[in-house]
Parts: structure tokens; sequence; C-alpha cells
């Protein structure tokens, strides 16, 4: 008899317990079509054993093991092979910007400002099983929603990350080549799984070429895609992300709760016999309780602003919301006029004297000055009587020379004469003391003033601002102003009357 074993679920102890092996990935990924056999209670570790990661059984050295016959198509697996999913650990994702931790989330979220995150362990594999023994490895992700279209890459994470205390600012680094890039996601493929090929990777994890850290799901450089995957915490659903390894013939698994025995190969099931005929339909179970309303998901993305329509008449005002982050500054204003001239400053002390200048050549030579008045000519002396001339003696020797003569009067001055060469330049005189400070021009006319863009929490006061100026009040979300010679004026909402910003998803920017 088929059971239907919940993923991830566990199948109690006791005499008779009923133990499923893995077929393919029926609805989804949400239950797995097993095929039952019986276990001694002995067989299970502590009375319990997981289900979808066994499919080879280590046989009880006292019991006989009981297989029932397992439709190929409904295994998935080619014949001489055998396949076992990894154990999801962690599973969250990280929005950008933001110090929130979504471990705890039942969704993932995948957006071009959100990154998911993955990471898996190879519990049910033998040990010293190599990555050439994995023949293929597919990563099933249960698409739950597309809000809209773009495409995403799957990139190795390369250091250690945890999902209890992952958000952006410890999120781990990744690689800088994608394992599978530009996967298209579409509105089209919600409710549907989406299987990535990741056997290169999952070779390196086992081969220990690579730590393995997992892997980031993120939006393709320049798409901005917007799509949900369920984790392994959404109760609701189960579709958790799955990665299945497909092994090579001769690869055993064994079942990591059992005791330490050799892995013994499930029997390959033949081909498919006839359809059995359909039973009855069973009566209708009692509706179940209604479970826990889900956790809120995170606020989507801002849509573009649209364009502004003609202004509503104004509604009643609303709770006042709690204060969205400051937008960035505006652009500066033109500069103003040139202000007044200030004050003249005291002056400073004179500075020392400089080295002399080399001399200038010399100036031309001034006109003679006029001749001053002769003196007056004292009185001539009285003439003695003329002697009789002697003989002439002998030459006698010179005599002295006499005393001079009273002078005669002055004869007329002579015409001036050439002017002579120029002489030497002197030295430079001491340089003489600074001359006092002329007076302060006028004044000029003071410019007109530049416009200001002025932020503040609650209305401005009458006293804020200048004329031509503009207040924004962000905790408001309205605009005042230009100012006015009358003041301020009523402010102008910045969201339209339907409570958005005209045209987005209307919400405001986290």
């Amino acid at each position: 008899m088929g059971l239907r074993e919940r993923h991830g679920a566990s199948v109690g102890p006791g005499d008779g317990s009923r133990f499923g092996v893995v077929g393919g990935g029926g609805g989804g990924g949400t239950w797995r079509q097993t095929t039952s056999f019986d276990l001694p209670k002995n067989v299970h570790d502590g009375g319990r054993a997981p289900v979808g990661a066994i499919h080879h059984m280590p046989l009880p050295t006292t019991k006989k093991l009981l297989v029932l016959p397992c439709l190929t198509l409904l295994c998935n697996i080619p014949p001489s092979a055998s396949a076992v999913d990894a154990v999801l650990t962690d599973d969250t994702f990280v929005y950008h910007g933001r110090k929130a931790v979504y471990g705890a989330s039942p969704t993932i979220l995948i957006s071009g400002v959100s990154s998911g995150y993955l990471k898996f362990r190879f519990d049910a594999l033998p040990s010293g099983i190599s990555g050439s023994q994995i023949a293929k490895a597919n990563l099933k992700l249960w698409v739950s929603g597309v809000a809209a279209n773009g495409s995403v890459d799957v990139l190795k994470v390369t250091s250690p990350w945890s999902e209890r205390t992952e958000n952006d600012t410890n999120k781990p680094h990744t690689a800088v080549q994608p394992e599978s890039g530009n996967i298209p996601v579409l509105k089209s493929m919600t409710a549907q799984t989406l299987m990535l090929d990741l056997t290169r990777l999952v070779r390196e994890w086992i081969d220990e070429a690579t730590p393995n850290n997992g892997i980031m799901i993120a939006a393709t450089p320049g798409s901005r895609p917007s799509l949900t995957l369920d984790s392994k915490e959404n109760s609701a659903t189960g579709r958790i992300a799955q990665l299945e390894l497909v092994l090579a013939p001769g690869a055993g698994v064994k079942d990591p709760n059992a005791p330490d025995q050799q892995p013994v190969p499930v029997i390959v099931p033949g081909p498919e016999g006839p359809a059995g005929a359909v039973g009855p339909a069973g009566a209708v179970g009692p509706a179940g309780a209604v479970g826990p309303a889900g956790a809120v998901g995170p606020a989507g993305e801002v849509g573009p602003a649209g364009e502004v329509g003609a202004a509503g008449a104004v509604g009643p005002a609303g709770a006042v919301g709690p204060a969205g982050a400051v937008g960035p500054a505006g652009e500066v204003g033109a500069a103003g006029a040139v202000g007044a001239v200030g004050a003249v400053g005291a002056v400073g002390a004179v500075g020392a004297v400089g080295a002399a200048g080399a001399a200038g050549p010399a100036g031309a030579v001034g006109p003679a000055g006029e001749v001053g008045p002769a003196g007056a000519v004292g009185p001539a002396g009285a003439v003695g009587l003329a002697g009789a001339v002697g003989a002439a003696g002998a030459v006698g020797p010179a005599g002295a020379v006499g005393p001079a003569g009273a002078v005669g009067p002055a004869g007329a001055v002579g015409a001036a004469g050439a002017a002579g060469p120029a002489g030497a330049v002197g030295p430079a005189g001491a340089v003489g003391p600074t001359g006092a400070v002329g007076a302060a021009g006028a004044v000029g006319a003071a410019g007109a003033a530049g416009r200001s863009m002025l932020t503040g929490f609650g209305a401005p006061a009458a006293t804020v601002g200048a004329v031509g100026d503009l207040y924004i009040d962000p905790a408001a979300s309205a605009l005042y102003g230009p100012k006015t010679s009358a003041g301020w004026g009523s402010p102008v909402s910045l969201w339209n009357s339907r409570g958005d910003s005209g045209g987005g998803q209307g919400r405001r920017n986290p």
C-alpha cells in the first residue's frame, strides 16, 4: 500500500511501524510519494527516523526487509541509480539597507532590494563518498508568488552565516561569477516549481574543494524581479526548497539515525503493472482548526511616482503616520548678490624698510640761477709822487711778493658755460612715515537674497525663513511656501487623496 508522507516529517516507534522510500517530488514538493515497508521496533534509533532522506537501508541482523514494488515513473530515478534529499538547515533573506533578521519568516523575498539565502547539509550520504559519485544535483524551488517579471542569479556563498543572525550589516560574501545566471522569472510561474542544476557546486562541497556555506539567490544586475519562496518555517504549505542528489550506480545511501552498518541498495523496481481498481471514496473528515495567521511579509518596493493629478477636494485629516526618512538635500540655489563692503580694518604696523632700489638715470640739469648783486667797491688809495728814474742796477733777487692789492670792481658777468657731465647719484634717503589712511568709500546697495529649502518637524514659525523660501515637514508629509510677506500660508500634502505618492504600490519607502 502506498503512503504519502509529508516531507521532513517522522514515523513513530513501535512494532509494525511503516517506513517510506522516497519517490518523485509530487505536488510541487509538498508531498512525496513513498512505497512503504514494515520495520521492527529495534531498527529505529530512539524510535524516530526522518522521511525523505532514505533510499537504501542497512538491514537488521535478525530481521528481513520487505520492499514493495515502486513505480519507476513515480520514483523519477534512473535504473541502477538512487536519489537522496539534502537537509535544509538555514533559509532566510536580507533586505538591503535594513538591520532586521528574517530567519523566522514563512517566506523568502527576492527582489531588486532583497536577496535569499539557502544552506544544506548532507547527512544521508555515506561516509567516503566523492563528488564524482553525484550524477546530478537538482535545486527545486516552489515559487509561491511573482509580483514583477525579471531574472535572478544563483551565487556561491564564500563565508559563514546563520539564519538566526543574518541581516544587511553582516551578510556573507559571495563569488563574483554566478553558478547559474540570468534565470527568467515570470508572473506565469506562480505556484510552480523552478528547478536549477547545481551539480558542479555540490561536487565541490562534497570533495571539500570549497566550504559549504550555501547559496545566494539575487536579482540579476539591472533587473528588478519580485518573487517569493516558501521557507521551512512555513507551516501552512511545507513547500520548502529541496536539493535532490541523484547518485551514480553503486553509491549507497544510509539512514543517518540508524546504527553504523554497511548500506544495502534498495531493489530496483520493475516495470509498472496495471492500475488497480479505484477504491470507494472515504468519508470527508471534519474541518481542521484554523491555523495561526502568518507573519506579515516585508513591505514591497515603492513603485515609480506617477504624474501629479489635478488637486482633489481636501479630505478629512488622517492620523499622522510615522516620520519617514529625511530626503536628500535639494540642490544649492544660485549665489546671491555680493553683500555690502565691510568697515575698513585698523591700519597695520609699518613694515621694515626694504633694500634701496637701483639708482635711476640722472635728471636733466636745471637752469643756472640769477647772479647776485656785486658787493660795494672799497675806496682807492692815494697815488704817490713819481721818483726819478735811476740807473738800472743789476737785477737783484726777486723780492718777496707783496701783499695783494685791493680787489678792483667786478667785471660784467660772462655768458653761462655748457653744462658739465652729471655727478654720481647719492645714496637713497630714509623712507618717510606712512601717510594717513584715506576715508572709506560709500557702501554699495545690498543684493537680493537667494531662495532656500528648509526642513523641520511641525509647522514653521513666522520667524523661520525668508520671503520666497520653501519648508518641508516630513512627519506630516507637508510642503509650505513659497513664503510671502504675509507668512507661510497653508501646507500642501505630499500624498494624494488616495494616501499614496501617485501611482505606486501605496507604501512609503522603508
